[in-house]
């Protein structure tokens, strides 16, 4: 396929906890009941209780984002207006002893509520910091190449740099508006992701490596610390909104319209591993799909339950303009790599289908092409073989073999085959070494048919057969089910 042009504008990703789970990072059900593993967490009794009554008394999902946003809603209740409201309530003096007991009371509840979230925020710090690196460039290297080279952004939820860590791994420029200044990488507050090369990568919700400083200034610092490279105290700063009211903060808001200015422009949103039930990211797509001309594409193994009601998933296989995909990231990353790196935006959807169509629908085809005509002892032959195949990530790459399998009928009536204890193909045939596991092409095999002493001498029926064989595999013996892909054999006389 010959060098095509690309509108950045044209195609936009967002990215959830899914993306990362493969990674060793659990979405936040999960990293909530590690949190609660003291074995795991080294969580304080104090804390635990907290937590507990969270749960309790007040109603709280045990999932580390509810559980923020509520002591964060507890956290800043003192100075609320609803605050001012109770003691009123309380007494109309406020200074009053029931309004002073009561004060007393809260501050030592939020006191209670600050040490927890701290926790939790520091277990999640240094869950996001370990992650399985070999992992995540195994999965994503061809994904942040893949967009490296077309220039389509990447908003994400996540609180892990995997994405970054594989950018820097693989040598490719990150596009995050942080600007290098001396030993510090430094926040722009002009909100610049432009360029059309290198990984553009927008962390809506912050990230364990964004850190701020008294001054108010944010860096990125690849490590868990609280000291910056200068030798100035830092703090974390990442956000966990479900609420409009949660993003205003200058640097985040700034962030939310940029998602919005993409979002207007975009003709393609691929939503990978989200749940969408952050309200402002939810209502941003809706009112765009409501402009028309824009298509969503779902790459997960479950359609999200938030916004099957108002925006059905189209019927499978069917070009429509809600696609579901049911895919974990692991899956599809390389696939999807594969689509967007070799086809316009208009035709992304089509070869998504095309890709759950041939994966999902139709069965694999292999099959010995001609007039093989005689198996010759010791002598080589050339095969054509024609393929129509899907191999999933499990399967990639296979090898195209060949192997040779005789049948006759024993001494007591039964049927017994005996196979080659090789396989006879002269040279190495991969599949699937490239990004896509779409495989439709004709090759050529050449075979070395062996001798065998006891087939020629009792005159054997024999089969040719070729196979497309999972790489690991070594002998012909038996493959086993699992390890072959598909096959096709002939027939054929086995002559000197």
């Amino acid at each position: 396929m010959g060098k095509m042009d690309f509108n950045s504008d044209d195609v936009m990703f967002l990215f959830g906890a899914g993306v990362s789970v493969p990674i060793g990072i659990p979405a936040m059900q999960g990293m909530y009941r590690a949190y609660m593993d003291k074995r795991k967490s080294g969580i304080s009794t104090e804390d635990k209780k907290t937590c507990k009554f969270f749960i309790r008394e007040m109603g709280v999902d045990q999932d580390l984002e509810e559980f923020l946003l509520a002591a964060n809603s507890i956290i800043g209740f003192k100075d609320s207006n609803l605050n001012r409201f109770v003691e009123k309530n309380i007494s109309r003096v406020k200074t009053s002893r029931k309004v002073r007991e009561y004060n007393k009371k809260l501050d030592s509840n939020v006191k209670d509520v600050v040490n927890a979230r701290k926790g939790i925020l520091d277990f999640l710090s240094r869950v996001c910091f370990q992650f399985d690196r070999e992992m995540a460039v195994k999965i994503n290297a061809g994904f942040v190449d893949a967009l490296s080279k077309v220039g389509y952004p990447v908003y994400s939820t996540n609180y892990d740099y995997a994405l970054e860590y594989v950018a820097i791994e693989k040598n490719i420029k990150i596009n995050d508006n942080f600007t290098e200044k001396g030993q510090r990488f430094l926040w722009n507050n002009q909100i610049d992701f432009s360029g059309q090369k290198g990984f553009k990568l927008i962390k809506l919700h912050g990230s364990v490596t964004w850190y701020i400083d008294g001054d108010g200034t944010i860096e990125r610092i690849h490590s868990n610390t609280n000291i910056n490279p200068v030798g100035k105290k830092v703090e974390k700063i990442i956000i966990v909104p479900t609420r409009f009211k949660d993003i205003y903060a200058q640097h985040f808001f700034a962030l939310y319209s940029h998602f919005l200015s993409s979002l207007a422009r975009a003709r393609v949103i691929i939503i990978v591993g989200h749940s969408l039930r952050d309200d402002y990211l939810r209502a941003g797509i809706i009112e765009r799909k409501r402009k028309g001309d824009f298509q969503v594409i779902i790459i997960d193994p479950a359609y999200p339950k938030e916004i099957k009601n108002e925006l059905p998933p189209s019927p499978p296989r069917k070009i429509g303009d809600f696609i579901h995909l049911p895919y974990k990231w692991e899956e599809f990353s390389n696939e999807i790599s594969s689509i967007i790196l070799n086809f316009p935006s208009n035709q992304i959807v089509e070869k998504c289908i095309n890709v759950l169509k041939k994966d999902k629908y139709k069965k694999n085809k292999l099959k010995i092409k001609g007039n093989v005509g005689v198996l010759k002892v010791s002598g080589d032959k050339e095969l054509t073989i024609d393929l129509d195949v899907y191999l999933a990530v499990n399967d990639k790459p296979s090898r195209l073999r060949a192997w040779l399998e005789a049948s006759f009928t024993d001494t007591e009536g039964k049927i017994k085959n005996e196979i080659t204890t090789e396989f006879i193909e002269i040279g190495e045939t991969f599949l699937g070494e490239g990004l896509s596991g779409l495989v439709k092409t004709t090759k050529t095999l050449k075979i070395k048919i062996p001798k065998i002493e006891d087939w020629l001498r009792e005159g054997y029926k024999v089969s040719l057969i070729v196979g497309l064989v999972r790489s690991h595999v070594k002998e012909s013996l038996n493959p086993k089910r699992q390890n072959l892909i598909v096959k096709d054999s002939k027939v054929l006389s086995y002559k000197e």
